[in-house]
């Protein structure tokens, strides 16, 4: 999820969400080390087959 994708509100309640828990503490939403390793290369694969389909 990228931070640019979102709406001026959605922007603001994840700034403040990440002013009250900063990382290392714990929360659910911490990212660990290999978060997503195991789907990037799907991921990729997806995004390569839906480019081809746009050039074809």
């Amino acid at each position: 999820m990228s931070y640019f994708d979102f709406s001026p509100t959605q922007q603001n309640k994840e700034l403040s969400y990440a002013a009250e828990h900063p990382i290392g503490t714990g929360t659910l939403r911490d990212a660990a080390f290999f978060d997503g390793a195991g789907t990037a290369l799907f991921e990729g694969l997806w995004s390569g087959v839906r480019q081809a389909d746009q050039v074809g």
